[in-house]
């Protein structure tokens, strides 16, 4: 009997050895495997920045049909808050709007990775920078893609400092003690300043309507 069951835990051993680890699979477009790679991870981000600059918007509308899968959404709080939507609800609720929102938005610019990497299996996280509107004060965020079969997005997750797009793009924003933001010398410091400011956000313009489809970008469900 003891025989037996050694023989069996070896049995079972061979064949747990057998089976390949699915997280340590990659998936390249050569392998067809199942796991987002690297090289997988900037391809989508490089394509994803062109759409957000749309210098050519024939040529970032052919790129984002063919990136989005048609269930595509994006949920972004950091949009909600300045657009006046639920926290919460889901942003752009499916691929038709958000592309019509980012490809009639003001582009950003000089859009710059930070950190980009696969998350798990089928998630992309991209940690990024960019000027907005007026650039007072650095903007900064991270979009958590989900990936699906051929490389396509089936949606994203985008969460930034709301404050800074908000005051480069035209709000008025005031910290607990009614200062405006950025107040001097916070322009040129990214996290100290902005996060300890417990601010109220005011229209100065239609800027609500604007801000639905520019702060979209970011990219990065921005």
């Amino acid at each position: 009997m003891r025989l037996l069951k050694v023989a069996a835990s070896l049995a079972l051993a061979s064949v747990v050895a057998a089976v390949p680890d699915l997280f340590k699979v990659r998936r390249d477009a050569s392998s067809n495997s199942t796991c987002v790679s690297q090289s997988d991870a900037e391809n989508i981000v490089a394509k994803f920045m062109t759409v957000m600059e749309h210098t050519d918007v024939n040529a970032a509308n052919e790129t984002v049909q063919e990136l989005l899968s048609d269930s595509f959404t994006e949920t972004s709080d950091s949009i909600n808050t300045i657009a006046g939507n639920a926290l919460g609800s889901i942003t752009f609720p499916n691929k038709v709007a958000y592309i019509a929102s980012i490809l009639n938005a003001p582009a950003p610019r000089n859009i710059t990775t930070l950190k980009l990497m696969p998350a798990g299996c089928t998630n992309i996280l991209w940690y990024w920078k960019m000027q907005v509107g007026t650039d007072l004060v650095p903007v900064q965020g991270f979009n958590l893609m989900e990936v699906g079969e051929n490389n396509k997005l089936l949606g994203q997750l985008i969460e930034f400092n709301s404050i800074a797009w908000a005051v480069n793009t035209g709000f008025t924003v005031k910290n607990r003690v009614g200062q405006n933001v950025p107040v001097p010398g916070q322009i040129s410091a990214s996290a100290t300043g902005l996060a300890s400011s417990a601010a109220s956000v005011s229209a100065t313009s239609v800027l609500p309507l604007l801000l639905t489809a520019v702060v979209s970008y970011w990219g990065a469900r921005l």
